[in-house]
C-alpha cells in the first residue's frame, strides 16, 4: 500500500471489477451447457451481462461494501487504556502500541506512518 500525504489524484472514478468470459465457464465448471454458451457469447452479450452484474452489485453489495473495506483498510482501529493507544495497522494489522499523546504511530513490520486517521507510508517508492 502506498498512499502519500497531500497527493491529489487527478482521476474521478476507478475501476472496481471486471467479467469476461472464462469467468462465466468457472462459475458453471459442472455446466457443459453452459460453458458452451458462454464460449459463443459476443461482445454485446457480454455488455449486458457486465451492466447486469454492476446493477446487482450496487444494489445489493456496493456500498456496505465500500464502508467495511474502507474502514478495515484506512481508518485507525484504536484502543485505549491507561494513557496507552494500541493500534492496528491499516496494511498489515499489526498492533501498534503508543503513548496517548504521540499524534503519529510507525508500524514496526510494514513501516506505514498513521497520522490522526490518515496513513502514508514511507517505504521505498
Amino acid at each position: 500500500m502506498k498512499i502519500q500525504q497531500h497527493k491529489q489524484s487527478t482521476r474521478e472514478f476507478f475501476q472496481v471489477t471486471s467479467v469476461c468470459r472464462d469467468d462465466i465457464i468457472h462459475a458453471f465448471t459442472n455446466n457443459p451447457d453452459a460453458q458452451k454458451i458462454a464460449r459463443h457469447l459476443d461482445d454485446d452479450d457480454m455488455e449486458i451481462l457486465a451492466s447486469k452484474l454492476a446493477d446487482d452489485y450496487c444494489e445489493q453489495l456496493f456500498w456496505d461494501s465500500l464502508k467495511v473495506i474502507f474502514e478495515s483498510s484506512f481508518l485507525r482501529q484504536e484502543k485505549y487504556s491507561a494513557g496507552v493507544i494500541e493500534t492496528e495497522c491499516p496494511n498489515c494489522k499489526k498492533i501498534i502500541v503508543s503513548g496517548a499523546d504521540s499524534s503519529e504511530v510507525q508500524c514496526s513490520e510494514c513501516k506505514v506512518i498513521i497520522l490522526q486517521r490518515q496513513i502514508f507510508s514511507n517505504a521505498l517508492t
